[in-house]
């Protein structure tokens, strides 16, 4: 096995026959990984542009999943390499758009999963969150622009699916605005390519809100919830 990724939780290695393994640290929960295995079957099963699903394993006493090998780069560095702000904006809307069109009621419920990661650490927030509405369309959870490979003929794919829940449209939208919106950190180290893509953030978001045609005050109330998610899921 060659290692060619490595991330907080998992490890990916080319196990070569075009398949690559995801495999965990050891110690992380067998629950965890099996509740993404499930959310990647049922991705599959509804025919997203996703890789394909082969199977669950055990290495050395850690788990993983085998998954199919997407050869090319992400949305981000596609966007870079071609200075392709509005073609990549475009590729994440419709990629999204297909996911957000399907309904599934075997998914966890978003809220279920926000009350999971805040825990009892912020009442005010799940009383906020309850009073929002429920739904059953597909939300990855997770959609950035990083968790889209695009090959080498520009087909593009959506990767990891342990955020993937049920829900409404609309949180799905707001926890990727929340994502895309980035931090407003140095240009040092940052490539003119790079910085090219960055300054033209606030117009893209603002595209990428148009074409879903939603209004950023829409999200405000799921934007509220999720921010105080994501600061509790980073400690």
């Amino acid at each position: 096995m060659k290692l060619i990724g490595k991330g907080n939780t998992a490890e990916v290695y080319d196990v070569g026959e075009g398949k690559i393994l995801k495999l965990f640290v050891e110690g992380y929960p067998k629950l965890a990984v099996e509740h993404e295995y499930e959310n990647a079957m049922i991705m599959q099963r509804f025919q997203l542009p996703v890789p394909v699903c082969f199977e669950m394993t055990e290495v050395n006493n850690r788990s993983g999943i085998v998954y199919e090998k997407v050869s090319g780069c992400d949305l981000y560095e596609y966007m870079i390499k071609r200075n392709a702000g509005d073609e990549g904006i475009e590729i994440f809307y419709n990629l999204q758009n297909q996911i957000l069109n399907c309904k599934c009621s075997e998914l966890m419920s978003y809220k279920d999963f926000i009350k999971l990661m805040i825990g009892d650490r912020a009442p005010e927030t799940i009383n906020k969150l309850d009073k929002l509405p429920d739904g059953e369309n597909v939300c990855h959870g997770d959609f950035h622009l990083w968790n889209i490979l695009v090959d080498d003929n520009g087909k593009a794919k959506v990767i990891d699916f342990m955020n993937v829940c049920r829900g409404p449209r609309l949180y799905d939208i707001a926890r990727t605005f929340y994502l895309l919106q980035g931090d407003d950190s140095s240009d040092e180290g940052k490539s003119e390519e790079e910085k090219a893509i960055i300054s033209q953030r606030e117009r893209l978001l603002d595209k990428y809100l148009m074409l879903h045609g939603v209004k950023k005050e829409e999200l405000q109330s799921y934007l509220e919830v999720i921010d105080v998610c994501h600061k509790c899921e980073m400690q």
